[in-house]
């Protein structure tokens, strides 16, 4: 498959049911039909192929070539949007489970902007810390991307500072710290549209060795 469309379209209507369903209270008779429809959709969706995750990357060029060993930054303009993984769990738009963060590109840096619906929720308005961690590890891969960089994360450490509020938005900025061989050090802070600071991240990530030329 090379033309995801159908995929992004159909992802987009199961995000907005999972949002619905977070959101608002349904009738029994209401929810029952939700549920015999989604196991039927379910059971017609199953007869296709398996799918793999490397096969699907190799259809979007920026993700082959980095696959085949050539990196290069990638050609987007400042404020560009920048798509780092559109299969994610995360940030992905052809994920049915995503956030809907969007990354974009701040000179040497990265900002993801997310406004996170109550389905990622923690403690009652909030987002989740877990949920926290994984948008700082979005947001840093995606900066890893932005500069033709394969690096898998090692450690990654959050300090959480404030609350990340639910259905506000939210930015987080990746910065490079260190490029030192196949160790890459970034920080990403989380803040809210006020400026109020809710996280502060320091994240260590490692190139395959097949991928370092030094």
């Amino acid at each position: 498959m090379t033309d995801w469309s159908s995929l992004e379209r159909a992802a987009q209507a199961m995000r907005r049911l999972n949002q619905a369903i977070n959101r608002h209270h349904g009738s029994d008779d209401d929810l029952a039909e939700i549920a015999a429809q989604a196991e039927r959709l379910a059971a017609l969706i199953e007869q296709g192929d398996r799918r793999d995750k490397e096969a699907d990357f190799r259809t979007r060029p920026h993700l082959a070539r980095i696959y085949d060993g050539e990196y290069a930054p990638l050609e987007i303009p400042d404020g560009g949007e920048i798509e780092f993984d559109p299969f994610s769990v995360i940030g992905g738009a052809f994920h049915p489970h995503a956030s809907g963060i969007n990354f974009f590109r701040a000179g040497d840096d990265v900002v993801g902007r997310a406004d996170i619906d109550p389905g990622h929720a923690g403690p009652p308005n909030r987002i989740h810390g877990g949920v926290v961690a994984s948008l700082v590890d979005e947001t840093m891969g995606a900066l890893n991307r932005s500069h033709g960089r394969r690096a898998f994360t090692a450690s990654l450490t959050v300090d959480y500072r404030a609350a990340a509020p639910i259905d506000e938005p939210v930015e987080f900025r990746a910065t490079t710290v260190s490029h030192e061989g196949r160790k890459i050090v970034l920080s990403c802070e989380g803040s809210t549209a006020d400026g109020t600071v809710f996280c502060e991240s320091k994240g260590l990530f490692i190139q395959p060795a097949e991928d370092y030329k030094p």
